[in-house]
């Protein structure tokens, strides 16, 4: 259910995302391109675009290729082509596309990528079917999704004061209380080859950020629109705000310390 809320959050986020989140994914970004070793000519999609940027860094690689970047939020797609004029991107096309439902042809791609899509879907073998439909035989597959790790500093604050609010907010060890699935590296790479890939690369991308608790939870909340309080009526969303920051700053100080932790899976089609 909180996935599902998660899908429609992105369109009332798309700005704060681009702004907060972005930046500091950035060098996932690079460091997945880097991994795909393109040859400036492949048809490429990128599922899961949202504002474009890895779309259009890629895009840049390849003069005399192609890219499509789908995603489900309009919003999203609105400002990926505003990004693509912006920068004067003329081989990167934007479109509203269901990542369990691809509108494209089977073995259209050479190459296909997604960052942090994955642990939104609803369906996550679907999504791996549909890669695998569109991607044409020996094409790449470049993966990246949320650690198991991430974000953990929230889910122990939301932890903490869940029992104030009988239940009405979710808690647990990682950031599934968001709505997301989180993955060990060897559970993504095992689940990625179990749908009919073969793994090239497999590996845990992280890196430390200190961060005050007010901007920590204002990064969580451009991700995921405070889905986590939906349940609770607005004076009390407002009193929540407030106690996760309080407790933040009882367990890990004024000022705490992050981990951006992402895996990254790089893949080859089988058939």
């Amino acid at each position: 259910m909180k996935s599902e809320r998660k899908l429609t959050s992105f369109d009332k986020v798309a700005k704060r995302y681009s702004k907060d989140v972005i930046p500091y994914r950035y060098p996932q970004y690079l460091t997945m391109i880097h991994l795909l070793e393109l040859g400036g000519s492949e048809q490429v999609l990128d599922i899961g675009s949202g504002p474009g940027i890895m779309s259009l860094e890629l895009a840049k690689l390849i003069p005399k290729g192609y890219l499509k970047g789908g995603d489900i939020s309009e919003p999203m797609v609105a400002l990926a082509s505003e990004n693509a004029r912006r920068l004067g991107v003329s081989n990167a096309e934007f479109m509203v596309e269901d990542a369990l439902n691809l509108s494209f042809p089977d073995e259209t791609f050479d190459v296909i990528i997604s960052s942090n899509a994955f642990p939104w879907v609803s369906d996550r073998k679907k999504f791996l079917k549909e890669v695998f439909r569109t991607l044409k035989p020996g094409g790449k597959f470049g993966l990246v999704s949320l650690a198991d790790t991430v974000y953990q500093e929230f889910a122990d604050a939301l932890t903490a004061i869940a029992h104030n609010y009988d239940d009405r907010i979710p808690s647990g060890p990682d950031f599934s209380v968001a709505g997301a699935r989180v993955f060990t590296q060897q559970n993504l790479a095992n689940f990625v080859r179990e749908n009919g890939f073969e793994i090239l690369r497999s590996f845990r991308f992280s890196a430390e950020e200190p961060i005050s608790p007010e901007k920590y939870l204002n990064r969580v909340n451009s991700i995921v629109n405070e889905n986590y309080l939906d349940d609770l009526e607005p004076d009390e969303k407002t009193q929540a705000r407030a106690d996760i920051i309080e407790a933040l700053n009882q367990l890990f100080g004024d000022k705490l310390v992050i981990t951006e932790s992402s895996i990254f899976v790089l893949a080859r089609r089988t058939e």
